[in-house]
């Protein structure tokens, strides 16, 4: 790709400032950037558009005005260095507007399109970024999933595209990712991979809350979360593994009938919820106070 080294050092700008939660510095930054001649291909303007609908993510706003800024992509890609990649990003963003309007079948498609898309790239971020979300999408699955061997079907599935997904970011070349967007990667896959252990997703589902996570789940779960704090993640992974720091300790509420972790799990929501405030991440904070009044509803059966 012609000017690699510019468009990278763009790529992470906007990661961080989205990820960080400087919602300000990332408008003005994009701003700046559209005047100038030098980043009026179709490569950084899709770049530029498809982060714009990134950033409406972690801020969580509806994905609905996503779909507007990112309308005109399909034209634009055709002709750029790198069509290949930025389908599949194009995909994933589609991905997450179906997910937040409840349409998970949708949503597959849309993720198995990505998956297509990467499928004949070499290793490295772009393709471990799409296999860590196609873990993430089986672990909606196992959530919305009532057969028990199906679900044990569904996390080992999940499991392989966590182990992708770390395997394929651990071969990034561009040495312009791998301190910023490689490491928080590496995070996210064991985030989903604790996800996977625990039948949790980010939303409070009380269906899948009700069902035994195991001991060795448990332990696959803690290892994974340990790992995930450990990898440098940025705040808006770090508020997440906050979220499910708490769902696994609830879930050894369930198993070990211990009182002390569930206090844990309601000071790791609160924590979250305090966290996420000061990074104005809108969906995590709502996650969190979901979290806080289903363990206070709770309380009273914990001997509280």
């Amino acid at each position: 790709m012609r000017n690699a080294a510019k468009y990278n050092l763009v790529f992470n700008e906007l990661f961080m400032l989205r990820h960080y939660g400087l919602y300000d510095i990332y408008e003005k930054y994009v701003e700046e950037l559209q005047h100038r001649a030098d980043f009026k291909t179709p490569d950084m303007q899709v770049l530029i558009k498809l982060s714009d609908a990134y950033c409406m993510w972690v801020k969580g706003e509806p994905m609905q005005k996503a779909a507007q800024i990112t309308e005109n992509v399909d034209t634009l890609i055709p002709q750029t260095d790198s069509r290949i990649g930025l389908e599949a990003l194009r995909l994933h963003v589609s991905l997450l507007k179906c997910l937040q309007e409840g349409k998970l079948v949708e949503g597959m498609e849309r993720g198995y399109g990505a998956l297509q898309a990467v499928h004949h790239l070499p290793p490295g971020y772009l393709k471990g970024f799409i296999f860590s979300f196609a873990a993430y999408l089986f672990s909606l699955l196992i959530a919305n999933e009532t057969e028990p061997k199906a679900r044990d079907i569904l996390r080992q599935k999940g499991i392989e595209y966590c182990k992708l997904g770390i395997d394929s970011t651990a071969l990034e070349t561009s040495t312009q990712h791998l301190s910023v967007t490689c490491d928080n990667l590496k995070s996210t896959c064991f985030l989903y991979l604790a996800m996977l252990h625990l039948d949790a997703t980010f939303t409070v589902q009380t269906a899948s809350r009700g069902r035994r996570v195991f001991v060795e789940n448990l332990t696959a779960a803690g290892e994974a979360l340990v790992a995930a704090a450990q990898s440098n993640p940025a705040p808006f992974t770090r508020a997440r593994i906050l979220l499910l720091t708490s769902d696994f300790n609830f879930r050894q509420w369930q198993e070990f009938s211990d009182r002390k972790y569930h206090k844990e799990a309601l000071q790791n929501a609160r924590e979250a919820k305090k966290f996420a405030k000061r990074f104005r991440f809108l969906s995590e904070i709502q996650h969190a106070k979901e979290r806080i009044a289903f363990l206070e509803e709770q309380f009273p059966l914990c001997g509280g």
